[in-house]
């Protein structure tokens, strides 16, 4: 089924809007964590969660349903992995930028942190990187989702 572009794009819109709505809950949340409001962080908490499953999802699936794709997403799956490797990858470099910060300032718990962090962030490049490999050689008439 094909939507009308403007009701696409306002529901396109709606998901971003509630991007930024789970975004600022899910830190006011780990605030109230760090304050140990645990009544205010558990109100948070409840309302991120709510905002992504309930009126996060609704808005794209039915933008999907109509034909409309956020930006930055493509049916490709080289493509895919490659936005997605492109990201990972800029997550490392600036971590990589902020541990030299944070290595001068003798700073070693963030200085752990990011080590723990930079690994997982590392897994996931190579992971991606293997996948992307694995993607560019597949011939899309004999593709299946499950090869990937």
């Amino acid at each position: 089924m094909t939507g009308s572009p403007e009701v696409i794009t306002s529901l396109l819109k709606l998901k971003d809007l509630t991007n930024e709505i789970h975004d600022r809950l899910h830190d006011q949340e780990h605030l109230w964590e760090a304050l140990e409001y645990r009544k205010l962080e558990k109100v948070f908490d409840k309302a991120n969660r709510d905002v992504w499953d309930d009126l996060h999802h609704r808005f794209l699936r039915r933008a999907y349903d109509l034909g409309g794709r956020p930006e930055g997403v493509s049916d490709d799956v080289a493509t895919a992995y490659s936005r997605a490797l492109d990201g990972f990858n800029r997550v490392h470099e600036e971590c990589q930028q902020l541990y030299e910060l944070v290595e001068a300032d003798r700073d070693y718990v963030t200085t752990k942190m990011l080590m723990k962090v930079q690994k997982e962030v590392e897994e996931w490049i190579n992971y991606l990187e293997a996948k992307l490999a694995q993607s560019q050689t597949l011939d899309r008439s004999d593709f299946m989702t499950e090869q990937m």
